[in-house]
């Protein structure tokens, strides 16, 4: 919650954290589906390009060329449209959900809070997964990852990839 390595009791932040074996146990691949585990957080989408997100009823409608009033960050990345909230993930190692105001850590827009993914790291194992759905229609999602271990635990390489193809 606040950039370094703490137990979230000790936290002086109202953060909530879940992690990727729990949003897959739930099945649970994007953020509208956060809702169902994570408190005072609304997801808004009236089509797949647009999405609006509040936090504790603080944040923005689904105007793509507004900015958001809560940001979203992959990999201490920040994603400056709201058009980012409708992108599926997967292979994460934890979703947190900051509740109120993170301008201090996490910079402008972030007044209703910040949500930040964190992807999985690299191992030592060599593994790999991969998904295929379909739907009604032309819809088809895909998703895999792969581990490669290069030198022991010194040097892998992960690499996770994704597509949606859908009609409309």
């Amino acid at each position: 919650a606040r950039k370094f390595e703490e137990r979230l009791q000790d936290a002086p932040v109202a953060v909530t954290t879940l992690t990727g074996d729990i949003l897959e146990l739930h099945g649970i691949r994007d953020l509208a589906g956060t809702m169902k585990l994570a408190s005072s957080l609304k997801y808004d989408s009236d089509a797949d390009v647009r999405a609006g997100v509040a936090i504790r009823g603080v944040g923005q409608s689904s105007d793509v060329n507004a900015a958001p009033g809560v940001g979203m960050f992959v990999d201490g990345i920040y994603q400056p449209s709201s058009a980012y909230y409708t992108v599926p993930f997967f292979d994460i190692q934890r979703l947190e959900i900051l509740k109120g105001p993170q301008g201090t850590l996490y910079g402008k827009n972030t007044m209703g809070g910040a949500i930040s993914i964190i992807s999985r790291e690299p191992t030592d194992e060599l593994g790999g997964s991969f998904m295929v759905e379909g739907a009604t229609g032309s819809s088809v999602v895909a998703n895999g990852v792969v581990n490669v271990p290069i030198v022991g635990d010194e040097l892998a390489n992960r690499t996770a990839l994704f597509y949606r193809k859908a009609d409309g």
